[in-house]
């Protein structure tokens, strides 16, 4: 579980600050961007309590670490900018083909169909959110881009596009674990193991998302 921690802290600045900040602005994502850092937060409470609760207290004769070279702040730039060009223009396209997409089904007339309106009901979301949250459920990245159009055109606020991606982490969450978490970790720790690492892990983020949605809901 430890272990995991450091990803939260590299997505800042390879998910959230290049992908989600751009897309969904300041505020949207700003908030969304939080929801990752309570997550780490809590993960780590819980293994420092569980840690206290269920182990005594040791000794370790820890070694001083060997200092890599630091490279200069130049090199360390152009190293960052030739990891994340790719990934920048990857996003630029996918955010100028959703925007187009949004407003062509915006003026088609998509979002009001009696389906849209019927599920857009049952979660008090507006109908055009339907198609980014279901998207999201299968590639976040797609779904955060279609809502940063909705968002700047006025068709949804920060808190109803915080609703549909908290609704669609806590539906996304679970899929994802079954198709790439289970796999790898029963293949590293065994099947007992593996899984009670990948149920404490997702478990504690669909909560953290829930806890967010009930938020947003009293906001709304």
């Amino acid at each position: 579980m430890i272990n995991s921690i450091p990803a939260y802290v590299r997505e800042i600045f390879t998910y959230q600050i290049p992908i989600v900040l751009p897309s969904l602005g300041l505020m949207a994502g700003g908030l969304y961007a939080s929801v990752f850092m309570v997550t780490a937060l809590v993960k780590v409470s819980m293994v420092v309590l569980l840690g206290r609760i269920f182990f005594g207290q040791r000794s370790y004769n820890l070694q001083e670490p060997i200092q890599p070279a630091r490279p200069s702040l130049l090199a360390a730039s152009r190293r960052a900018l030739r990891g994340q060009i790719r990934l920048f223009l990857r996003i630029s396209i996918v955010y100028l083909t959703m925007t187009f997409l949004i407003f062509s089904f915006k003026d088609a007339g998509l979002f009001q169909s009696p389906s849209f309106g019927v599920l857009a009901g049952i979660f008090d979301i507006p109908a055009e959110t339907i198609v980014p949250l279901t998207t999201y459920v299968a590639s976040p990245i797609m779904g955060i881009t279609m809502l940063g159009p909705m968002i700047r055109g006025g068709g949804i606020t920060d808190l109803q596009a915080m609703t549909v991606l908290m609704l669609g982490s806590i539906f996304m969450l679970p899929i994802f674990a079954l198709r790439s978490m289970v796999p790898n970790y029963t293949a590293l720790f065994g099947a007992r193991l593996g899984l009670s690492v990948v149920c404490f892990s997702t478990g504690i983020s669909v909560l953290v998302r829930m806890a967010y949605l009930l938020v947003l809901l009293r906001l709304a």
